[in-house]
């Protein structure tokens, strides 16, 4: 976006401090997933094998497991490239590439396994921008990692994750300890807040008064798709595929700020974003604006019991659906109404209709009122065509569909069969491979994620050869989540040693 290059000689200023959320398990006779704030600080600069270095430490962290998370102590900015100190084998490794643009890529090793490329983390940049943060300029990259795991990196601040792109599962015996998403940034020029939150301390002052705005610029969108995938051997199949949908960069139009809207399916191993058109929200009215430019109303969380609502492209109708009550749901202790409308039938066994919640949107994924599908009765053995599984603020889950175990559901599954056997996973604990047994005949596709959801392997299973087995190597030790989801989702704990 035209941005010139900084004139820093560091990444970040001496004095500069970073507060990341995370999270971490404690065993009360359960386990809780516990928040905790653990902060680093530029301490000063040295000089590492003639480079001018900035100097990184942990300063009194809140949280217990800092230790945790890897934390390059020596970051030098060169030619607009960070690298990072690697002292396994005293040599700098890049950690950030600056001077980029869209469709660009780098890689950076990583600093704890010399031995191989295993862990390593190839970036590459889907779109450019920058912020504006107490008046000064900052660049910044909207990145997609090769496990699929997008991220942005800003210039001073790093990425919005973590300071650095191994956060988690690095040590024995710390992989459930997690730090999720930088919360503030602050230097002796600029200070920056995570605008979910309110300080960068663990706090329990209440949230702003304001609900949630739809065009907030970390906010997504997991929408998942079921829909009949029977064969003769499995006539009760049914698929479930989550396509995200979430902001990256602005355009101007006319004096006015739009975010730009993806989505990107999260089944496959390097998804493609795709641009869907353009947000805008002014008060309570929510504007879209299209790929060809034009624009129509999105939204109006300012509407009544009794109002009616245009929503196109039902088959060959046209219906206007009703809103018939209006009710609360809290999130982040903030009330944020829910407009309930009413049913438009097409045939027998297929109707339309929608519920919205300030702030996120139809139930049915943020650009359903554009695109209403026919949603089924269960009569005719369609299940329900779509449905938002989770909303997020940046990296934070603020409401999660309790039909759904977790955010993105990517699935293969004979309900039927499924649900009345015992399936059995052994061993497990395990090293290196578990066997899945008791698996009606078939194929079925299956993920693995972490205790976030965040997917860590997605593969298939077949019955045809014997009992099916999962390869657990490439996963780092500690708890995974095996996922077999459908209508009644299987879920299984893994624990990789």
């Amino acid at each position: 976006m035209g941005v010139g290059v900084s004139a820093q000689v560091l990444f970040a200023p001496v004095g500069a401090n970073w507060n990341y959320n995370g999270h971490h398990w404690e065993d009360h006779g359960m386990m809780l997933w516990l928040p905790y704030v653990d902060q680093i600080s530029c301490t000063g600069t040295e000089v590492v094998d003639g480079r001018l270095c900035s100097v990184l430490s942990p300063t009194d962290p809140i949280g217990p497991m800092i230790w945790c998370n890897y934390i390059p102590p020596y970051l030098s900015l060169e030619n607009d490239t960070v690298y990072y100190w690697n002292s396994l084998d005293s040599t700098f490794q890049v950690l950030y590439v600056l001077n980029t643009s869209i469709g660009d890529s780098w890689t950076s090793p990583s600093p704890i396994h010399a031995q191989t490329d295993e862990f390593d983390v190839t970036w590459t940049v889907l779109d450019t921008g920058h912020i504006e943060v107490d008046g000064v300029v900052l660049r910044q990259w909207a990145l997609q990692s090769d496990q699929g795991v997008p991220d942005t990196l800003t210039e001073r601040m790093g990425l919005s994750s973590s300071l650095t792109p191994w956060n988690w599962g690095i040590w024995s015996g710390c992989d459930l300890a997690l730090l999720e998403s930088l919360r503030c940034y602050a230097d002796d020029e600029i200070s920056w807040m995570a605008p979910q939150f309110t300080a960068c301390e663990l706090t329990t002052d209440p949230p702003p008064s304001e609900a949630i705005p739809f065009d907030m610029a970390g906010n997504s969108w997991y929408v998942a798709n079921t829909f009949p995938a029977a064969n003769a051997q499995n006539p009760s199949f049914a698929a479930t595929r989550t396509t995200r949908y979430f902001y990256n960069g602005s355009i101007s139009a006319q004096g006015v700020t739009w975010k730009n809207l993806y989505a990107e399916p999260t089944w496959e191993d390097n998804p493609t974003a795709t641009l869907q058109g353009h947000v805008h929200q002014s008060g309570p009215i929510v504007l879209f604006m299209d790929t060809l430019g034009g624009i129509d109303t999105l939204y109006n969380f300012n509407l009544q019991v009794g109002d009616s609502v245009h929503f196109p492209g039902i088959g060959q109708m046209n219906p206007y659906l009703t809103i018939e009550a209006i009710d609360t749901v809290m999130i982040q202790d903030h009330p944020h109404r829910r407009f309930r409308f009413s049913e438009d039938w097409g045939i027998l066994e297929a109707y339309n209709s929608d519920v919205w919640i300030e702030g996120i949107g139809s139930r049915s994924g943020p650009l359903a009122p554009r695109m209403p599908e026919d949603l089924s009765t269960g009569s005719s053995g369609w299940p329900d065509s779509t449905r938002t599984t989770c909303f997020l603020a940046w990296d934070n889950v603020l409401w999660q569909h309790p039909g759904y175990p977790s955010c993105a559901t990517n699935i293969l599954l004979g309900v039927d069969e499924l649900a009345t056997r015992r399936i059995n996973v052994y061993p497990n604990p395990s090293s290196s491979t578990v066997h899945i047994e008791n698996l009606p005949a078939g194929r079925y596709p299956f993920r693995i994620t972490d205790l976030l959801g965040r997917t860590e392997l997605m593969g298939e299973l077949s019955t045809t050869s014997g009992v099916p087995v999962v390869d657990l190597r490439s996963l780092p030790r500690g708890l995974h989540l095996l996922h077999l989801e459908g209508e009644r989702p299987v879920t299984f704990r893994l624990v990789r040693e």
